[in-house]
């Protein structure tokens, strides 16, 4: 019988245990690589031997007191929803999103704004 070989790459073994408590300080694959001054191929392969990968999200930023529009956020349910306070004075329950990309400014009442000041006619009550 012939010598064997072992199949592990020596430079894997090395990095094995910065690479996993990097991770643990939810360090992106890329940023890693970076540090250790290794290929971000070898620090995927080293972080999916030990289990599957989950994505690393970064924390939503904090909108409280931030205006759009005529909205003002108020309190920050989750990382979807926002209460605001509208300056007609409604309260309204807001997905974060559409907040965020300007399809929605108030609480509905620029649309009665809006018909007044195109055709004239008097607002809904």
């Amino acid at each position: 019988m012939g010598s064997y070989k072992s199949l592990k790459n020596p430079l894997s073994e090395r990095f094995q245990d910065q690479i996993l408590a990097l991770r643990k300080e939810r360090q992106t694959c890329a940023a890693i690589a970076q540090q250790l001054g290794i290929s971000t191929v070898t620090v995927s392969r080293i972080l999916s031997a030990q289990g599957p990968l989950r994505p690393l999200h970064a924390n939503p930023r904090d909108l409280t007191g931030e205006r759009f529009g005529k909205l003002v956020v108020v309190e920050q349910l989750n990382s979807k929803r926002c209460i605001c306070v509208c300056d007609c004075g409604k309260r309204k329950n807001v997905y974060r999103p559409s907040l965020k990309n300007g399809c929605i400014r108030s609480c509905g009442c620029l649309r009665g704004e809006w018909r007044q000041r195109l055709h004239g006619a008097r607002p809904r009550v």
